[in-house]
């Protein structure tokens, strides 16, 4: 068995995955105006995700539409093209989302998987679960509009919230999986 198959490696792989959003999140827990913050994550990502592929892991769907968000932010505030940071700056937390249904879309027509990241033996199952995560993150882009400017309440509890449910329909599916 290579050490990339052993669980912990998986898991550790799966941690460092998250890692750009820490970064973004912890700038600014140490006082980094945003645009610092946006320069954190993007830097993170450009760092981090070459070396996951590099490694052969897959990545989580998800965290492909929070490393675009935070690129895209990040060059927003880079450059300065005034119609896209006027757009960024009234959506702000909403932004995340938003990219997160533009990229589900693209992984429920490209990927058998969609949003989740078990290989599914039923892709209808898979679609429908995936489906069901492109729903609750519309909710959030509601959500995250009514609750702007609060990051807490308007990213990250709903963020962690459609975490939790990928996980939680990964788990179904990977059940379903194993019980075929």
């Amino acid at each position: 068995m290579a050490l990339a198959d052993t669980k912990l490696a998986r898991w550790a792989l799966g941690f460092a995955e998250f890692v750009p959003l820490m970064a973004f999140a912890y700038a600014g827990r140490f006082g980094a105006e945003i645009a610092e913050r946006f320069f954190w994550g993007a830097g993170s990502v450009l760092v981090i995700v070459p070396l996951l592929l590099l490694l052969g892991r897959r990545p989580n769907p998800l965290l492909v539409a929070a490393n675009i968000w935070l690129c895209v932010e990040a060059f927003a505030f880079l450059v300065y093209i005034r119609p896209l940071a006027d757009v960024l700056w009234a959506l702000r937390e909403t932004a995340f989302f938003v990219a997160i249904v533009a990229v589900g879309l693209v992984y429920l027509l490209v990927s058998e998987r969609g949003l989740l990241t078990v290989d599914p033996r039923d892709p209808r199952q898979a679609r429908l679960y995936s489906l069901a995560l492109l729903a609750l993150a519309m909710i959030a882009i509601g959500w995250s509009q009514n609750f702007r400017g609060d990051e807490l309440v308007a990213a990250i509890i709903p963020g962690t919230v459609l975490f939790l449910a990928q996980m939680l329909l990964n788990a179904r599916l990977r059940g379903r999986t194993e019980s075929a």
